[in-house]
């Protein structure tokens, strides 16, 4: 059993405590050690064996077994070696092997010993013909026994040479010029022997072959390895690795390698020295140099100080040798020490900065002067604000690096702690930064400040940045603040625009945005102020100017629910607070202005409610709905009655009067004399008609007619159009119906045909999806041809040109009364008649209703078509059935 001994003796030649940027310190430590098994075996061992395994293993000479690779490039221990010589040209493994060339039939043997106790043996061999193996005889000739194999026979055997007989033959397949494992076991008690061949380093355990036999009178003979030559002629045969339990040697040696910089002593440890001495020589490898030699002769931790060293490669060469009785020597390790240096940490990152990231990288580098040859290795720990967070080994010079994740905003400080395998330690200075993310950036608002907005419903928004998006990423939260009151909230991950909805009353509100990020940042921005329409003017039409008289005003929405009722007396009605995106009913009375119900879409498109002078010539009417399509419900449809206003310069259509037709479908007013207005029904699923001009001349009722519309659809599109000449009401008609509400913008011009300047309407209508326009031909405008000139913006442009005539515009006057032109028309039907016999009166019936057609068509007299259509029918029945008489 390997006794305790000290295998580090960790001499300091100086002890440093390195806070800044450390001075190597100088320590005597154990750089390079064999003490295991492992180690042993990479070492050269001439007549020693290595015995136990790991850190207990010791190398060992005396009655142990013995292995010769035969590396020492001599057969010195050898009593007989005739023909043998030592070879690097075939070996097994090493750079040695031994070498034999027999010729003509001989044996040549190699005496290794003589047979006193049990004996185990093995080998290697490589035959290059006949046979070999190992030989137990009294001389090298022709007595004793043969444990041989014999490729070229197939045969394993154990030969008698007395006898001339197999004690023992197995078959074997086996090559020559091939290497194979040998091993005998022999029982000395009872002369039993077994024979085996295998192809790897354990033949016992699974063998090519293997025999046995009983073999007696061998006491005292000596054995050893053999081969025999052909016949006729040599071959050569090899041996490595020769392993012998019964060689007791009288000397052995062992030489070792190790690397080491600044070398300064070699310690062996001998646990056992009797009756031998151990001469110790340290060499450079390189040069050749003798750096220490001693002789002891006692057991013991023997050191040696060496010479200044010329490489990193020094040798440790141990000869044992007899002194006296039987030796026996047992090595448990041997070692080199040198001055080691402490490891350093230097350049540290970051250091004294500012970074706007959570996730940073800590780097230093880490040298050491043992890295290379003394083969170092320096364990790190990383310290963040006082508290371990990580760990490191490195063997080599170099940057080490931690990456420190999700740090908060504010200062750090780190340092490390260094410890080398030899003892050194080196804590380093502490170093410091801060993680400072960047706050998120407002660039810009809308709507802008003093925004007047023309729509109830508006969009908040915000141009946001930050930088830190690029970096560790970020999320920013946007508060929109109205009055004091959040509204809404928005979550931006890059730059770009938070927004939210909001609905505005009337009146003004302040707004800004407060944005914050996920890092504690947050910035606030300036104020901006949004007006929506929140004054209701109440104006003379006549003038234009505000109403400053007693007035009482009540809002309802179209379903009649109150809305206010307020009173003012300076023209005005404050709506803050209301709704203004919606329609309302308006009922208005002022002294000295006629009382006015009117209906406006909106405070946005109207903002003012327009009353009529009661000195100002007006008459009463009554508008009776008749809707011939069932479209518009009266109780769900407004008539909203407009005439031109000027504003700013430039007349706009404002509804001047209007309700909600109600179930009677009738609305009553007063309109200015002899004033143009338009009217315009519009029904609670957004349909609208545009029954066209009006002009109020006289008291009394008039019918509002909506009639069926005669749809046409250009080829390839959805659309519907119609425009025609209502003969009955003498109005001119124009529809068009979008069904799919793709219609982005509708403009329409009605202009007479062939006079492009006679325009009777240009309208401008936007995104319009339903519309109908009605205008009545009076005077010389039915005896007019007209041309509707419609152009639709719908995912393309679609222009529509449609002429229309009246039958008025196409009759063909004659110089005297309608009506005597007609009873004069009858007349010339009657005499045409007569003038054909009875025998051609249904020709004639056929001819009278062709002439009636021709003087109607052109206005010379008038009959109900309708009329005609009959009496045409009635005469080519008659003459068909003429026909038929004739067949």
């Amino acid at each position: 059993m390997k006794r305790s001994r000290v295998v580090s003796f960790a001499v300091f030649a100086v002890l440093l405590v390195v806070t800044a940027t450390p001075v190597a310190a100088a320590n005597v430590s154990v750089v390079s050690q064999h003490t295991t098994d492992s180690d042993f075996e990479d070492a050269t061992i001439t007549n020693m064996s290595i015995e136990g395994t790991g850190a207990g293993a010791s190398v060992v000479l005396g009655d142990s077994q013995t292995t010769d690779g035969f590396e020492d490039g001599n057969l010195d221990e050898y009593s007989s070696t005739g023909g043998w010589s030592v070879t690097s040209t075939n070996p097994y493994s090493g750079q040695y092997a031994a070498e034999v060339s027999p010729s003509d039939g001989n044996d040549n043997h190699l005496i290794a010993g003589q047979i006193s106790d049990d004996l185990t043996l093995e080998t290697w061999i490589y035959l290059g013909d006949r046979q070999g193996g190992f030989a137990i005889s009294n001389t090298t000739s022709s007595d004793g026994y043969q444990l041989a194999i014999h490729p070229g026979q197939s045969r394993l055997g154990i030969y008698n040479w007395t006898s001339g007989n197999f004690e023992s033959e197995t078959t074997a397949s086996l090559s020559y010029n091939t290497y194979y494992r040998l091993a005998i076991d022999y029982d000395h008690s009872t002369g039993d022997i077994v024979y085996y061949v295998d192809d790897d380093s354990s033949p016992r355990q699974s063998p090519i072959a293997s025999t046995s036999a009983t073999l007696s009178g061998i006491d005292g003979t000596s054995y050893g390895p053999y081969a025999q030559a052909p016949n006729s002629g040599s071959a050569t045969s090899y041996f490595d690795e020769f392993h012998d339990s019964g060689f007791t040697p009288t000397s052995g040696s062992y030489q070792s390698q190790h690397t080491a910089e600044r070398a300064t002593q070699a310690a062996v440890d001998i646990a056992e020295l009797t009756n031998a001495t151990a001469t110790i020589t340290v060499t450079d490898d390189v040069s050749g140099k003798t750096l220490a030699q001693t002789t002891v002769s006692s057991a013991g931790n023997h050191t040696l100080s060496l010479l200044e060293q010329d490489s990193d490669t020094i040798d440790v060469q141990i000869d044992f040798e007899q002194d006296g009785g039987t030796p026996s020597v047992v090595l448990d390790d041997e070692s080199i020490l040198a001055e080691t240096r402490s490891p350093s940490a230097t350049n540290p990152s970051p250091n004294s900065e500012t970074l706007a990231q959570e996730n940073v990288t800590l780097s230093v580098d880490v040298a050491d002067a043992d890295f290379g040859a003394n083969g170092d290795t320096v364990d790190l720990i990383w310290y963040l604000n006082g508290t371990q967070v990580a760990t490191d080994s490195v063997s080599s010079n170099g940057t080490v690096m931690y990456q420190a994740t999700e740090l908060e905003d504010g200062p750090k400080t780190w340092h490390v702690e260094l410890s080398d395998s030899f003892g050194s330690t080196t804590t380093s200075s502490t170093w410091s930064f801060d993680v400072q993310h960047y706050s998120p950036s407002i660039e810009s608002l809308d709507p802008a400040d003093n925004t007047s907005l023309t729509t109830r419903d508006i969009t908040l928004s915000a141009n946001l940045s930050d930088t830190d998006f690029a970096l560790d990423g970020d999320t920013l939260t946007a508060d929109f603040v109205v009055d004091g009151d959040v509204v809404g909230t928005d979550t931006l991950n890059s730059n770009g625009t938070a927004s939210v909805s909001y609905t505005m009353d009337g009146g003004s509100a302040s707004w800004h945005v407060d944005v914050s990020d996920e890092y504690g940042n947050s910035v606030e921005s300036e104020s901006r102020t949004i007006r929506s329409p929140s004054t209701l003017r109440i104006v003379n039409v006549t003038s234009g100017e505000l109403i400053d008289g007693s007035a009482t005003v009540t809002a309802k929405l179209y379903s009649g629910e109150l809305i206010f009722e307020k009173e003012t007396t300076d023209g005005t009605i404050d709506l803050t607070g209301v709704p203004v995106d919606r329609g309302y009913i308006i009922e208005v009375n002022v002294d000295g202005y006629r009382s006015r119900t009117v209906a406006i879409r909106s405070v946005f498109d109207q903002g003012s409610v327009y009353l009529l002078p009661e000195g100002e010539t007006a008459v009463y009417q009554q508008l009776t709905l008749n809707d011939l399509t069932g479209e518009f419900e009266p109780a769900e449809t407004t008539l909203y009655i407009e005439r031109p206003i000027e504003n700013n310069g430039t007349l706009e259509w404002q509804a001047v009067a209007g309700d909600t037709l109600g179930s009677d479908a009738v609305f009553k007013t007063y309109l200015e004399e002899g004033v143009r207005y338009r009217l315009i029904i519009e029904n609670t699923d957004g349909a609208r008609r545009d029954l066209g001009a009006y002009v109020a001349a006289v008291n009394g009722t008039a019918t509002l007619e909506v009639g069926q519309i005669r749809w046409t659809s250009p080829k390839g599109d959805t659309i519907q159009y119609d425009a025609y000449v209502n003969e009955s009401s003498n109005n001119l008609v124009v529809a068009y119906e979008d069904p799919e509400d793709n219609t982005s913008s509708f403009d329409i011009v009605i202009h007479e045909r062939g006079n492009d300047s006679n325009i009777l309407l240009d309208g401008n209508l936007g995104a319009v999806n339903t519309y109908q326009y009605t205008h009545p031909l009076t005077g010389g405008m039915n005896e007019t041809d007209w041309v509707v000139e419609m152009t639709v913006e719908r995912n393309r442009t679609i222009t529509i040109t449609e002429p229309v005539s009246s039958t008025a515009a196409i009759e063909t006057g004659i110089p005297i009364d309608k009506r005597w032109g007609t009873l004069a028309g009858m007349l010339l039907l009657v005499c045409i008649g007569a003038l054909f016999p009875s025998t051609l009166a249904r020709v004639g019936a056929v001819a009278v209703v062709a002439i009636a057609t021709g003087l109607s068509w052109l206005g010379w007299i008038y009959l109900p078509m309708t009329y005609v259509g009959l009496m045409g029918a009635v005469a080519l029945l008659g003459l068909a059935a003429e026909f038929g008489d004739t067949i």
